[in-house]
């Protein structure tokens, strides 16, 4: 079994969030949890994971340790990000929002990490 994600740099906002939800469930047990981040991080069905022996599951988590530590945010450019080679401009001062960009901005905030994506295409301009 290949793992598909060797870093965070390569999990991108969706897994991410997959990820989260899986570690901020509070009704899994760590046996469980572990065995849906391993499915995630080598891309496989969980019901692969529940079969395989303790000393594959142990070497799968030896191998995608990365997980446990948190990733290392980058630093941009407050002006200007570029995404697959086009250039988006980063609104940082709110003054400078539209009203509709604003409410936007503001109710998604209040919905959680989930809505990180839909955050920022309120503050990332093409």
């Amino acid at each position: 079994m290949k793992l598909k994600y060797n870093s965070w740099e390569q999990i991108n906002l969706q897994t991410y969030n997959e990820i989260k939800k899986i570690v901020t469930d509070t009704d899994l047990q760590d046996i469980d949890k572990n065995a849906e981040l391993l499915a995630i991080l080598y891309d496989l069905p969980v019901d692969d994971i529940y079969k395989l022996k303790v000393s594959q599951i142990q070497n799968m988590l030896r191998e995608s340790s990365f997980i446990t530590e948190l990733p290392k945010p980058k630093k941009i450019s407050l002006k200007h990000i570029v995404i697959n080679g086009e250039k988006y401009n980063i609104v940082t001062d709110i003054s400078k929002y539209t009203v509709a960009q604003y409410v936007d901005f503001q109710t998604l905030v209040k919905k959680g990490d989930e809505y990180a994506a839909n955050i920022l295409a309120t503050i990332i301009i093409p």
